[in-house]
């Protein structure tokens, strides 16, 4: 008969509906900022009456492009998630940096939040304008190991790299991120995949210094000679930078002590240069590279 079922309605008998879609409301820029204001202030009710008054949910601000839900993600307000998700929301939309609401929630360490919009089905690998998916913003943080753990349980690509060509396990050996390293190499991360420069997950723990992460990369079967395009290996990094924990893994795993970089140096020409005693006393020296005292014959 026409009439308008309430949302909150009771069907005591089966009846016929009829479901009908109706076109969102053209909005002038003081309505849309009175959404975006409800949404920061996380005023659910009044969220949910805009709505209702068939507003657009994928208006966007002019200082970021974001929509509401780009808004609602960050501030963590659960209730308007699900409202704007319901009201069809565009929830793979890209804002300012082409960041998608689960890159800013994972950013955010919005952990209930990127659960709710996985189980809304968006696209856990989208990324943003530097390359970076939601697995590589959250392994960029040490804090957010829960939320990796979330993402990788979702299946997320745990190789897709950036425009640098730095993968999540990458970024998280150079950040010391122990534990997500750990999680990434658990769910088979690929080890040996280097960025543009030729620089891999391994050669930069050594060169920061990060032994955990070093020994984790090591024990994971990570190549210890892998070089960069400038032919640093992981032990001349190390060396260099006078990482005598990190040396002391890399010789006992067997790294090639011999093996030079794109100048012709050794790890030990390296740390001798730089008179970086600790690091000396752990590798072997090269006997053909030492000066031998020659006596003068006698008459």
């Amino acid at each position: 008969d026409g009439t308008e079922l309430p949302e909150d309605g009771d069907l005591d008998t089966p009846v016929d509906l009829q479901l009908v879609l109706l076109p969102f409301c053209e909005t002038s820029p003081q309505q849309d900022d009175e959404v975006f204001r409800a949404v920061r202030f996380g005023h659910a009710n009044k969220v949910e009456q805009l709505l209702q008054r068939r507003h657009d949910p994928n208006v966007t601000d002019n200082a970021y492009k974001w929509t509401p839900l780009h808004t609602a993600c960050a501030k963590g307000c659960i209730p308007i998630v699900q409202l704007l998700l319901e009201a069809s929301a565009d929830k793979d939309s890209s804002g300012h940096y082409s960041a998608t609401p689960l890159s800013v929630a994972s950013r955010c360490g919005r952990i209930e939040v990127v659960k709710l919009l996985l189980e809304a089905g968006v696209d856990k690998d989208k990324p943003n304008e530097h390359g970076e998916t939601p697995l590589a913003v959250a392994s960029d943080s040490c804090t957010e190991v829960a939320l990796v753990r979330l993402l990788l349980e979702a299946r997320a690509d745990t190789n897709k790299a950036n425009k640098n060509g730095e993968t999540p396990l990458l970024v998280a050996s150079l950040q010391n991120c122990i534990r997500v390293v750990r999680h990434l190499l658990e769910a088979r991360a690929d080890h040996e995949q280097s960025a543009c420069n030729g620089e891999g997950p391994l050669l930069v723990a050594a060169e920061k210094g990060h032994s955990d992460v070093v020994q984790l990369l090591l024990e994971a079967g990570a190549d210890k000679d892998r070089a960069d395009q400038g032919g640093e290996t992981p032990l001349t990094v190390a060396s260099a930078h006078c990482r005598p924990n990190v040396v002391r893994l890399l010789v006992e795993a067997g790294a090639d002590q011999a093996k030079s970089n794109g100048e012709g140096k050794t790890a030990w020409d390296l740390a001798s240069t730089r008179n970086h005693r600790e690091v000396l006393a752990l590798l072997s020296g090269e006997p053909s590279r030492k000066r031998r005292r020659v006596k003068a014959p006698k008459h």
